[in-house]
């Protein structure tokens, strides 16, 4: 089966594509049929092969468009991989393994040098010097010797599933640069030799770690959480980003003391992050912290960090603010614990549709929430018992909710009536508790409201 109008980008992980597959075709999980390859037409570099076909044995046919290929899934139905299946591959660079099959493992004692070398389908021949990324999901075991001597490899992904690493299953990967362990590996181990490594991630706060794990050298960065095994082995060696997980999406903590020091924030990997959170501890935030992170979605801002804030001159005079807000122009979401907002916090942040406010908040100056022309939701927290001049200046035009999860919440009124809601457009709904002082609020001012219990 052909997909004529499916694109999938390169280095799509395995379940985005399964998932995108089954959105196209209405939910038929064609991945795991076991009879029916999926090809994609447009891009043309993915190939789901053939159980039935790998099965068999020998080289995998590649057809007349074997050279387009360089992603190769393979099946959990698949049960066997034979040592040359990829010959007629010739420009693979992503191998991903599911299930359980069993991997053909040839060995050869050199008599001169009386060692062993060890070959399967990824290492076989020089056809494969191009595969830079390999993905295993969903199997207990990584093979002992599995990428052995790999030299063109850059970056493993151990999914979900993966209970144990084998021997040498990384051993000499001279180039390796990144290791993702799944939550479920119980030990790092068979890492051995790899002298370019930069970055471990770690998925879970239990996995095992001594040193035995990387025989023959160290990470630069290794990824892991507050309290894991793996931060308590690692932090006498290596930086550490301190991570956590939110919906299989990771988290990173910033540290105080490297935001504090200016500059673009250093980090191992941006491309991992979509959601960074700033420290109370922090006091100063250099617009341009995030300049690297092209991911980034959402920031998570606790206390009170000076923003460093640039403004500048256009042609016509007008004046403009840049901030590690607008800077990044695909935030979407911020949420601000326990702030006292500060002129122009969030002047002209563009991109922003929502933000939650929780704790301690306060407006000490104007202008902070100035022209967010894209603002869709306001969630104030259940901690938040006082509605003031949060939002003091207008440029609202998107916004459709103000979510208020005080049951009691205050609001205080000014000459011109209540404060808060002074620039608010009145075809905002407010959403609250029934028999809240939000409902009271809105029927006050004859603004729309939605109960939320």
């Amino acid at each position: 089966m052909v997909l004529t109008d499916l694109v999938i980008m390169p280095g799509t992980d395995y379940q985005a594509i399964c998932d995108a597959v089954r959105a196209k075709t209405g939910g038929t999980d064609l991945l795991k049929s076991g009879d029916i390859p999926v090809q994609i037409e447009g891009i043309r570099d993915v190939l789901y092969m053939n159980a039935a076909l790998l099965d068999a044995g020998g080289a995998y046919p590649g057809g007349d468009r074997a050279a387009e290929y360089k992603t190769i899934v393979i099946p959990e139905e698949a049960t066997f991989v034979s040592l040359n299946a990829l010959d007629n591959f010739p420009n693979v660079e992503t191998v991903i393994i599911n299930g359980n099959c069993e991997i053909e493992l040839y060995n050869e004692y050199d008599s001169n040098t009386k060692t062993y070398s060890y070959k399967n389908f990824l290492t076989v021949n020089n056809n494969n010097a191009l595969i830079k990324r390999l993905e295993i999901h969903n199997r207990m075991k990584v093979d002992d010797y599995l990428a052995y001597g790999l030299a063109s490899l850059r970056e493993v992904i151990i999914g979900d599933g993966v209970v144990e690493m084998g021997n040498y299953c990384f051993f000499s990967c001279g180039h390796l640069e990144r290791l993702v362990v799944g939550k479920d590996v119980g030990k790092l181990f068979g890492v051995r030799d790899c002298k370019y490594l930069n970055s471990i991630v770690f998925c879970s706060d239990a996995t095992v770690c001594d040193p035995d794990s990387v025989y023959g050298g160290y990470p630069t960065f290794v990824c892991a959480e507050e309290g894991s095994l793996a931060k308590s082995f690692f932090e006498s060696y290596c930086t550490i980003e301190t991570i956590g997980f939110s919906e299989d999406e990771m988290i990173l903590y910033l540290d105080a003391d490297l935001l504090n020091a200016g500059g673009v924030y250093p980090v191992s990997y941006p491309n991992d992050y979509t959601t960074v959170v700033i420290p109370d501890t922090a006091t100063f935030v250099d617009f341009e912290a995030f300049k690297n992170f092209p991911k980034l979605r959402k920031i998570i801002v606790n206390g009170n960090c000076e923003f460093e804030r640039i403004s500048w001159y256009d042609s016509s005079k007008v004046i403009h603010f840049d901030n590690v807000f607008n800077v990044n122009s695909l935030i979407t979401d911020i949420e601000f614990n326990n702030r006292i907002f500060q002129l122009n916090d969030l002047h002209s942040c563009h991109s922003v549709k929502n933000i939650k406010i929780s704790g301690n908040a306060d407006s000490n100056g104007t202008y902070a929430f100035n022209k967010c022309g894209a603002l869709e939701h306001i969630v104030f927290a259940a901690d938040v018992s006082i509605i003031e001049t949060l939002f003091n200046t207008g440029g609202f035009g998107k916004l459709k909710s103000v979510t208020i999860l005080s049951p009691a919440a205050e609001f205080p009124y000014t000459g011109g009536g209540v404060m808060f809601f002074t620039n608010i457009p009145e075809t905002v709904t407010i959403r609250g508790y029934s028999g809240s002082t939000a409902e009271a609020i809105a029927l006050e001012l004859g603004r729309p409201f939605e109960a939320i219990d």
